[in-house]
């Protein structure tokens, strides 16, 4: 079961009008939105009002490995191949990300 059907799931979201061409999804806990392009694109989401901004994404590694993790995204370097600036980071919610992961592997 993907992530993302398994969140919808516990937290029973409805979908409402859409919001600057984006499918968009409310519960009493949270918003979500459909992105048409990875989130790496996303950076218009930095105007979006919420506390809290959470991507769903599927990554992979070289070796194949599966794993469930949770990070804050941005850039340590000069480089910004995968989307984002240089050298900017995002405020990291551990808290947070620990719940998510917690409730999700229950």
């Amino acid at each position: 079961m993907s992530v993302a059907r398994r969140l919808f799931g516990m937290l029973e979201f409805n979908e409402v009008e859409p919001k600057n061409n984006l499918r968009r999804f409310e519960c009493d806990h949270a918003d979500a939105i459909e992105l048409k392009d990875l989130h790496i694109f996303a950076d218009f989401l930095s105007d979006y009002p919420a506390e809290y901004i959470l991507f769903l994404s599927k990554h992979s590694s070289a070796k194949g490995v599966a794993s469930f993790t949770t990070h804050a995204e941005g850039n340590w370097s000069s480089s910004a191949d995968l989307g984002g600036k240089p050298h900017q980071l995002s405020v990291a919610a551990p808290l947070q990300m620990h719940q998510i992961l917690f409730q999700l592997n229950r």
